[in-house]
């Protein structure tokens, strides 16, 4: 019989998919999908899983920042998670408890990642290695008093279309899903879903390629984020005109 000790070890030689945008992974599920810690210091999750044979989870705790807009994730004791790894029956449940060791009053947001790791079960006749998902749930200690939404954007023209940056000035994160571009008599130029974290005070860019060509020099730009809807005007710097 393969011991538990045998799996959680047999994990470091697995290769792992993170999942950010679903709340399920392979044959187990996890809400919420993401955790907020303010007004009180611990949560409570639900693993489930769905599969017809019990399953080994670990779980990671990593402190999460931006750097050059990508992820940074950096070993932390910040939060504890309880149980920090645990076996499932088929059809079955586990709570899980997430809590803040530290203060829950911070004037900018911060940020985690609990990332749950489903475990492959070792067998003797086992000949190839298995493969298994990770998902990553965001954790967010929110500020006191979070700012009023305010977003720095820009937009340069690129030799494929727009390239649109923008700045979270706030100290809470943005998560934008959907962007939107129209010219100034509301004629669209373009639409695109999207799935970006931008941190307190980070950066993020896309680059939008256009189908047909464009010559204005400003666009209302509408954004789908978990923020609200957001409509501004952006103006291009130093526009150029494309031939057709």
């Amino acid at each position: 019989m393969t011991s538990f000790s045998q799996i959680i070890k047999a994990a470091g030689f697995c290769w792992f998919l993170l999942v950010t945008a679903s709340a399920s992974a392979g044959g187990f599920s996890v809400a919420p999908v993401r955790v907020f810690l303010k007004d009180v210091p611990q949560v409570v999750m639900t693993v489930g899983n769905a599969s017809e044979s019990e399953i080994y989870i670990q779980t990671e705790l990593m402190a999460w920042t931006q750097h050059d807009e990508k992820d940074v994730y950096t070993t932390s004791r910040e939060v504890l998670v309880s149980p920090p790894m645990f076996k499932i029956p088929a059809g079955g449940e586990q709570t899980v408890r997430v809590r803040l060791m530290g203060e829950t009053a911070v004037s900018q947001e911060r940020t985690f990642r609990l990332f749950l790791q489903e475990v492959p079960q070792v067998k003797a006749d086992q000949a190839e290695v298995s493969t298994t998902l990770k998902v990553g749930v965001p954790i967010f200690i929110q500020p006191t008093k979070a700012d009023s939404a305010n977003y720095e954007w820009q937009a340069i023209r690129s030799a494929e279309g727009i390239t649109l940056k923008v700045k979270n000035t706030t100290n809470s994160h943005i998560q934008i899903t959907g962007l939107k571009l129209s010219d100034s008599g509301g004629k669209l130029i373009k639409e695109e879903n999207v799935f970006a974290y931008v941190l307190a005070d980070r950066s993020f860019h896309w680059d939008i390629k256009l189908e047909q060509p464009w010559r204005g020099d400003k666009f209302l730009l509408q954004a789908t984020s978990d923020r609200g809807d957001i409509k501004t005007t952006v103006e291009l710097s130093t526009p150029i005109t494309v031939a057709p």
